[in-house]
């Protein structure tokens, strides 16, 4: 994942030991550990290097990682809907294989087709 992130500009090259080690400086460290908490929390590369960016800007405003919350945050609430009405569709669907019998078609949507979305981080 290291390389990956290099790649991506997320994290900078850093030197290497004689073995061939990397060197983290407590600086990288801190962007690794924010990296990963942020891949935790949803958020996809783009965002993560918006992040970063405002992170290193020493005059950035609070409003500005506030409004890039707030958006993800809505896509979250989004996805949740999205997720829910998926559980629902499940449920009915094993409540009426209960009966032991096979319902008629594998997937009757009530309030339109399932999401073909992948997920909250098609980007990888």
């Amino acid at each position: 994942m290291i390389r990956h992130y290099e790649a991506l500009s997320l994290l900078p090259r850093t030197t290497r030991t004689a073995s061939g080690y990397r060197d983290f400086s407590d600086r990288d460290v801190h962007r690794l550990q924010f990296i990963r908490k942020a891949r935790v929390l949803g958020f996809s590369f783009a965002h993560i290097r918006t992040l970063l960016g405002l992170w290193d800007d020493t005059q950035r405003s609070a409003e500005a990682i506030k409004t890039l919350a707030d958006s993800h945050i809505n896509g979250l609430e989004e996805r949740s809907r999205e997720l829910r009405s998926i559980i629902d569709e499940l449920q009915e669907l094993a409540k009426a294989c209960e009966s032991g019998s096979r319902p008629e078609h594998p997937h009757s949507p009530k309030n339109g087709p399932v999401s073909s979305k992948a997920g909250p981080n098609e980007d990888g």
